[in-house]
Formats: C-alpha cells, sequence, structure tokens
C-alpha cells in the first residue's frame, strides 16, 4: 500500500471539513425559514392593521380645489372673457356632519390666498382673502362647491361646509399622549395622483420649525408640530395624521425639504389643537384664544445649567401682566417655566401653542423653577379680549402702579401718559406686532393715520378693537410710520 501524500490528507481534511459544515448549517436554514414564517405571521397582522385604517379614515378623506376667475381679452372676438385657472390644491378631512351637511378641516393657506412671504393676505376689512371657488372632492368622486365658515391663521386651520349629509366622521385621539416612534398613517391626495396613504411614525412631538413665523402677518403662529417620517408632500397639507386605531392625531401641515417634496421631515399640527379651534369655531364661529399674562425670555444653555436645569430649558417669565391669571397665581419674573399641564416645555413656541390648545376658565397646571425648586402652580387662563379689558380697566382707574396706562395687548404695546406730545411706548410685547415692527420702548408714538393726533389714554383706548392701525412714531427726533397688525 502505498503511503498517503501530505496534499491527499489535507485534501481529505478540507473535504470532510465541508461535508460536516454542510449538514450543520441545513438544520440552522431551516430554523430561519421557521422563525420567518412566524415573524412574517406577525406582520401580517401590522399590514393588516394598516388596512385596516385606510378602509377606516378614507370615506372622510376629501381633496380640495381652490380656483380664482380672471378676465383675458380675445383679441379675435375683441371681446373680455373670464374663465376659471386652478390656483391650489390641498386635503382636508370630515370633522362633523348633519342631515344637510357637512364640515371639513384643512389648512389655512390651503383655502386662503399666501403672499410670497409666507403670510396670509388679509383684506381691508381685516379678513383673510379667500379664493373665487372652493371644489371638494369627496373619496367616492362626487364634486361640490364648498363654503367658508371660520378659521385660525395663526393656527394654519380653516373649517369649510360642503352640502351633503351624514358622510362618515373622523374621531380625535389625544396628541398630548404621542411618543416617538408611535406607529403613524397620512393620508391625502398628493401632488394631484390621486388619494394615497402612507406609513411612517412619529420622529418627534413639539417640533418648532419657523415655518409659521410670519403666517398670521405681524403675529406669528402657533408651532408646537408632531413630525413624521409618513410621506408628506404637496397636495398632502390639511389631510389627516391618524394612528393604528383610526384616530387623527394632526393635521398634515408643511414638510422641510429643498427639493419641495418629501425627505423624511413632514409636520402635523397636533390633534388637541386642532380639535379645540374646530369645536371652536362650531359653537362661536371663531376661535377664542387663551392667555395667561406673561410674556417669555430665551433663556441661554449657560443661564440654564448655572441653575441646574436642562441646557435645553429655554425659556423663562420676563413679565407678568398686573391683574391677569398669572399675577393672580403668584408667578413671577424670572420664573423658568418648565412644563403646562405637565407636558414639557422648552421654547416660546411649544408655550404659546400649549396655551393655544387651552380653553378660557379651564384650570391648568403650570411647573416652574423657582429659588432652586420646582413647584407646580394652577392658573385659570382668560380670553385675550378679557385681557385686555382688565388692563385697560386698571390704567382707568389708576390701580396698576402707574400714572394713565394703556394696554393695546392685541397690538403688543403698554403706552403711558406725560407732559410732552404723543404717548411715550413703556413696554413692548416679545414676538407681539409692535415689537416685529420695530417699535422699541421709549418711542414716542404721535398719531394715527385715521384717528389724528393721540393725546390721551381714551385716544388709544377708542384703537383699541381696531385689526389694524398706521401709527406715527418718533424715535430720537425722526418720525416715521408703522402699520400693525393684529
Amino acid at each position: 500500500m502505498r503511503p498517503t501524500s501530505a496534499a491527499a490528507v489535507l485534501r481529505f481534511a478540507l473535504l470532510s471539513f465541508a461535508l460536516v459544515l454542510g449538514s450543520a448549517g441545513e438544520p440552522d436554514r431551516a430554523a430561519l425559514r421557521a422563525e420567518l414564517q412566524t415573524l412574517n405571521a406577525d406582520l401580517a397582522r401590522l399590514s393588516r392593521a394598516y388596512t385596516l385604517v385606510h378602509e377606516l379614515v378614507a370615506p372622510s378623506v376629501v381633496a380640495i380645489y381652490a380656483r380664482e376667475r380672471e378676465q383675458l381679452i380675445n383679441w379675435y372676438t375683441r371681446r373680455i372673457e373670464v374663465r376659471e385657472v386652478p390656483a391650489g390644491v390641498g386635503s382636508g378631512f370630515v370633522v362633523a356632519s348633519d342631515d344637510k351637511s357637512s364640515w371639513i378641516v384643512t389648512n389655512a393657506h390651503v383655502v386662503f390666498q399666501m403672499d410670497n412671504d409666507g403670510s396670509v393676505v388679509f383684506a381691508a376689512n381685516g379678513r383673510p382673502v379667500g379664493y373665487d371657488r372652493l371644489r371638494v372632492v369627496l373619496h367616492d368622486n362626487r364634486e361640490f362647491d364648498a363654503e367658508y365658515v371660520g378659521q385660525d391663521v395663526r393656527s394654519d386651520l380653516a373649517l369649510i361646509k360642503v352640502p351633503v349629509p351624514r358622510l362618515p366622521v373622523v374621531d380625535w385621539a389625544d396628541s398630548d399622549r404621542l411618543h416617538v416612534g408611535d406607529f403613524t398613517v397620512a393620508l391625502g391626495y398628493p401632488l394631484g395622483v390621486g388619494y394615497s396613504a402612507t406609513f411612517g411614525n412619529v420622529s418627534a412631538t413639539d417640533r418648532s420649525t419657523g415655518v409659521y413665523e410670519k403666517i398670521g402677518g405681524d403675529v406669528a403662529g402657533f408651532e408646537a408640530f408632531v413630525q413624521t417620517d409618513a410621506a408628506i408632500n404637496p397636495g398632502n397639507s390639511g389631510g389627516p395624521l391618524v394612528d393604528l386605531q383610526g384616530r387623527i392625531i394632526g393635521v398634515n401641515s408643511n414638510i422641510l425639504s429643498s427639493t419641495k417634496v418629501n425627505i423624511g421631515l413632514g409636520f402635523a399640527i397636533p390633534a388637541n389643537q386642532a380639535r379645540r379651534v374646530v369645536e371652536d369655531v362650531l359653537a362661536h364661529g371663531k376661535v377664542i384664544h387663551a392667555m395667561i399674562g406673561i410674556t417669555l425670555e430665551r433663556l441661554s444653555a449657560d443661564a440654564a445649567q448655572r441653575l441646574g436645569l436642562p441646557a435645553a430649558q429655554a425659556v423663562a417669565i420676563g413679565l407678568v401682566y398686573p391683574h391677569g391669571p398669572a399675577a393672580e397665581a403668584k408667578l413671577q419674573k424670572g420664573d423658568v417655566v418648565l412644563a403646562v399641564n405637565r407636558i414639557p416645555v422648552a421654547s416660546d413656541q411649544q408655550f404659546r401653542a400649549r396655551i393655544a390648545a387651552c380653553r378660557p376658565g379651564a384650570p391648568i397646571t403650570v411647573r416652574v423653577f423657582r429659588a432652586g425648586k420646582e413647584q407646580e402652580v394652577a392658573v385659570t387662563p382668560i380670553s385675550t379680549d378679557e385681557m385686555e379689558k382688565r388692563l385697560n380697566a386698571a390704567a382707568r382707574s389708576g390701580d396698576d402702579g402707574n400714572r394713565r396706562q394703556v394696554v393695546l395687548a392685541g397690538f403688543g404695546l403698554s403706552l403711558g401718559e406725560d407732559e410732552q406730545a404723543g404717548l411715550p411706548v413703556v413696554a413692548i410685547t416679545p414676538n407681539g406686532a409692535a415689537a416685529r415692527n420695530g417699535i422699541e420702548a421709549g418711542d414716542r408714538i404721535l398719531a394715527e393715520r385715521t384717528a389724528g393726533l393721540l393725546r390721551s389714554a381714551e385716544d388709544v383706548l377708542a384703537l383699541a378693537g381696531r385689526r389694524e392701525v398706521v401709527v406715527k412714531v418718533i424715535r430720537n427726533g425722526r418720525a416715521f410710520w408703522v402699520q400693525l397688525r393684529r
């Protein structure tokens, strides 16, 4: 028998090793297949849940087409012809319905005209400018003209009505209970391709992007968005963002993208804020905004850390209005605001959005950090109109500690009286109309364009109910005119 060569021995060893691996690997592959089958059964349940959400909510989702009439000269007939042209498209969903009509919520920027700065266009009467015609297409492809019902521009929400009875109505979720990672479904009519449903999750809550900085003209909008990676594209605006129970968690409103199409950064107005607007418009024809009578200052990261707070804790009370709910609750200048109704607050935009979702007369809790300790303070918000009445009544009676001071809360400034011409600006509300238009404490208001010279607090009080004023301001001997809009 010939001796076995080293090469033959090596070949035999490698072949044996391969056979061992093959026989050992086959059971592993079988186990993988079995596990995949189990997982696919679970995934099929999730897929079925998405399908059920679509089947439940889709009948409530509509497409909205805005149209404008324009005049053209027909040079052949030498006549002026009027034709209707598309002006925009968006989505909406049914929030109420009875035996005659159905009400649909959508974004204000879908059904009102916008300027190049991202602000809603207002008419001389102070109302937002709509389109000549709104056409609503239901899920079953029936089409109807819609009429305007009401709006809240600062929330970028509007309510319209169609003459269709008993349409299916959506349910609302509590958006304050959302968590990052929760599943989402975005429904609507994007890019003119027809009804679509996309899936994703909650990427962030209470997100502020600055997109509504100018939506109300001189007054910033409310921003505490639900961020999602579910695909939202042009045309989705106003459509619903829902959870896996088919409940509304937000109103799809905008995206961040250099390409103008979805890259995974979509934003929705929280359901609690949207529901508050819808219920107010249905009940009162307008939204009654709440306030507690404070202004906020941004806190730097260094200042927050010196107080022993997280660097992201960024807001403190800058001013407490006398006779307001905050003053009555003993909130103080310098208190760092931590939460509203136990929901964390880390920016002035988040705070404004939290208060906007509250109702006047309904108590809330504000958690603040003061003198090294956290405190829960009960506060009952009041309407902005009531706040202005209180401040002006206090100014007239002289019990506000100042000499004849009048507050125009709607325009974000307080004026005093002295022996000089005009009225001195004694206080400015951060982010208010006056601040946004460059008016500063220490300026003097000499006149209003239609009311004439302003000599006393009574002259100013006559302007309190206006939507817009144009005032003559003097600073360091230089006079200029400033337009202020609520």
